[in-house]
C-alpha cells in the first residue's frame, strides 16, 4: 500500500497509532462501504510500524464506527447509514435504571483529559486543538455487565471534573448540581453489531456476540454541546423504547 499521507514521524508529538489512524481516516473518507482495508501486515510494512501501534489504530477507528472486523476476513469500510429520527427522553441511564427499582454500579476503566480527535471536535463544535475529558466507565444493572459507556466531555467547561469519583456517582447529576447545565436535546443514533474480544470479557458474554452501537450529543438550552457518548451495550439485557409525538 502506497502512502499519500507521508511516512509516520518518530518525533512527532503525536503517537504513532493517532498518526496512522489519521492517514486512515483520511483513506477511508475516499472508499465505498464494503472496501477492505489492508491487513495488518500490511500497514505495519507500509508504516514501519508494530503490530500492537496497527491494532490501537484500527481499534480506535471501529469506536468511531469508521470499520468493522470479520474474523478470518479482514477490516472493511463501514460507509454512511440511514438514520431515523425518533423522539426520546433520558436522565442517563443511571436515572432511567434505577427509577425502574434496578441497582446500577459503575467501574471506571479510564479517566483522564486527552487532545479531542477530528470527530470528537465535530460532535462538540470544538476547534483543533482542544482537549476534552475522556470518561470510560463499565456499567452494571442488578450486578450483572451491562454495558460500557464513554464520553467526551470539553475539557475547559468543566474544570476538575476529571478528580470526580465516577464509580459512586451519575455524570448526569455532577453535570446538573455542579456545572448548572440544562440539559434541552439531543442526538442520538442506534446500530447493531458484534462486540470485540475485549468487550465480551468485560461484558461476559461470547466474541462477536451481538451489540447495541448508541452514539448522542447533547446540547443545553444555549445550543452548546454538553457532552459525546458511545455506548456498547448488550442487547440482550436491553430493549429499546421509543416515545413516538405526532404532529
Amino acid at each position: 500500500m502506497s502512502n499519500p499521507n507521508g511516512p509516520i514521524e518518530d518525533r512527532s508529538v503525536l503517537p504513532k497509532y493517532y498518526q496512522l489512524k489519521s492517514i486512515l481516516r483520511d483513506r477511508i473518507a475516499h472508499l465505498q462501504a464494503g472496501d477492505p482495508v489492508p491487513s495488518e501486515s500490511e500497514l505495519c510494512q507500509a508504516f514501519d510500524v508494530s503490530r500492537t501501534t496497527v491494532r490501537k489504530a484500527l481499534s480506535d477507528l471501529a469506536q468511531e464506527g469508521l470499520v468493522y472486523t470479520i474474523q478470518g476476513k479482514g477490516t472493511f469500510v463501514v460507509g454512511h447509514k440511514k438514520r431515523n429520527s425518533w423522539v426520546a427522553q433520558t436522565g442517563g441511564l443511571f436515572a432511567d435504571m434505577t427509577e425502574q427499582g434496578f441497582n446500577v454500579t459503575m467501574k471506571v476503566l479510564e479517566l483522564g483529559i486527552i487532545l479531542a480527535e477530528d470527530n470528537i471536535l465535530n460532535e462538540l463544535k470544538l476547534t483543533a486543538g482542544e482537549r476534552v475529558i475522556r470518561l470510560v466507565r463499565l456499567r452494571f444493572v442488578d450486578d450483572k455487565p451491562f454495558d460500557i459507556c464513554t464520553n467526551y466531555l470539553p475539557a475547559r467547561r468543566y474544570p476538575q471534573l476529571e478528580k470526580e469519583d465516577f464509580s459512586c456517582q451519575s455524570l448526569y447529576s455532577i453535570l446538573r448540581s455542579r456545572y448548572q447545565v440544562k440539559f434541552a436535546s439531543g442526538v442520538r443514533t442506534i446500530e447493531a453489531d458484534a462486540c470485540t474480544a475485549e468487550e465480551a470479557r468485560l461484558l461476559q458474554i461470547r466474541t462477536h456476540s451481538p451489540i447495541l452501537v448508541m452514539r448522542s450529543t447533547m446540547f443545553d438550552d444555549q445550543d452548546q454541546a454538553i457532552e459525546y457518548g458511545i455506548v456498547h451495550q448488550r442487547s440482550d439485557l436491553v430493549q429499546i423504547v421509543i416515545n413516538v409525538i405526532p404532529h
